[in-house]
């Protein structure tokens, strides 16, 4: 017999938040009334966050990856919480996503970044016009990301999607619910991300907003939905992880808090029945410098790994290719392992926009630099 993506997530479901919904007792009937809504969320890791300790080879490749790293940013190969079926592993503070991984929920795409089109070393050198302005710069980063990823260019201006913009979910008061399910979602929602959330992480209150928003515009009869939720604190210029232990400290903090407001989301939207229509992934300005800085703390980078979350996504995927890792070698821009990207932010995002409902004929609009890649939409396997 078959098994259906959700009926395999309840035979194989882990520990946390994430596994927790094989315990439930059909709440998700709640959500077969609208079977073509769809969301996004953003998260955004405001600061420029090193993809390079969220994900790395565990194969033989990991010599390398220390030997760039050195032992002070190296996540030691034995603590990485290894991707069933890949060479790859997670920082143990993510290790709260494992489950979802291995439900099949999860992507990685690896080395994603701003370009005009694609380079080598070479032309990055030669063509300073093909060099995207500030990419690895806050302010020009974000706005990079921010002109790439605006959903009213993601959607027609209708009336039925006119609420469907990125919503801003930082407000101090709670979400307040308009449908009859209110009740029931709420009690859900404390399930997942506790009853006391002035007690959580900022980023987890947000969650739970935009969980509970999400479940409520689709309980109203809604088509769209989009929010984009910031986690402050990644410009990790100094003090990146505790000088005994890569595995602790500041970046460690912000992983764990990551991972545990993910974990809790994709519980709460997959024991709702919500799960296939929901899709969240990350973004940050630019990645990390592969290689320590003097403060024990890691610069500004280009290259960037990211993670995609949702039940439509393909199961168990890794997309994109992991630089050489070899510091000055032929990825690396600047010496210090700024990693020329190999995937583009368009090819990220172009699977994403289009599962969420962007129509083709808007597509050369929204993604005005997508032509230029002849490998098309790199990424576009993420969707099943």
């Amino acid at each position: 017999m078959k098994l259906s993506r959700r009926g395999l997530a309840k035979l194989t479901a882990g520990t946390g938040a994430y596994a927790a919904f094989i315990h439930t007792n059909g709440s998700a009937a709640l959500a077969r009334t609208n079977p073509d809504f769809r969301a996004v969320v953003s998260i955004t890791l405001s600061g420029g966050s090193d993809g390079w300790s969220m994900i790395a080879p565990t194969d033989d490749r990991y010599d390398s990856y220390q030997r760039g790293r050195g032992r002070t940013l190296a996540i030691p190969r034995d603590a990485l919480i290894a991707l069933q079926g890949e060479h790859f592993g997670l920082h143990p503070a993510l290790a709260s996503l494992k489950p979802i991984w291995e439900n099949g929920n999860l992507n990685v795409v690896l080395n994603t970044g701003a370009l005009i089109a694609p380079l080598t070393k070479p032309t990055f050198r030669r063509r300073p016009d093909l060099r995207p302005a500030g990419a690895m710069m806050h302010t020009e980063g974000e706005a990079y990301w921010r002109g790439n990823v605006a959903i009213d260019r993601w959607t027609e201006p209708t009336s039925a999607t006119r609420d469907s913009l990125f919503g801003d979910l930082t407000e101090n008061t709670e979400h307040q619910q308009k449908t009859n399910n209110a009740p029931i979602t709420a009690r859900i929602a404390d399930k997942y991300f506790g009853a006391d959330a002035p007690l959580q992480s900022s980023l987890k209150v947000q969650m739970r907003r935009a969980a509970l928003k999400i479940a409520d515009l689709h309980a109203q009869g809604r088509q769209r939905a989009a929010f984009n939720v910031p986690q402050l604190g990644y410009d990790t210029h100094a003090d990146q992880a505790d000088l005994n232990d890569p595995t602790q400290g500041t970046l460690a903090n912000l992983f764990r808090e990551l991972g545990e407001a993910l974990s809790a989301f994709q519980g709460m939207m997959t024991e709702l029945g919500l799960a296939e229509n929901v899709t969240t992934f990350t973004r940050s300005e630019f990645g990390r410098a592969f290689s320590l800085n003097d403060e024990a703390g890691t610069d500004h980078g280009w290259g960037n790994n990211h993670i995609v979350i949702g039940g439509a996504v393909r199961p168990r995927c890794i997309h994109g290719r992991y630089p050489d890792m070899i510091l000055d070698g032929a990825e690396d821009s600047t010496g210090a392992g700024c990693w020329i990207p190999s995937t583009s932010i368009e090819e990220y995002l172009a699977p994403i926009a289009e599962w969420y409902g962007v129509p083709e004929k808007n597509m050369a609009q929204v993604f005005p630099n997508l032509p230029r890649w002849t490998s098309g939409r790199a990424s576009k396997r993420l969707f099943a």
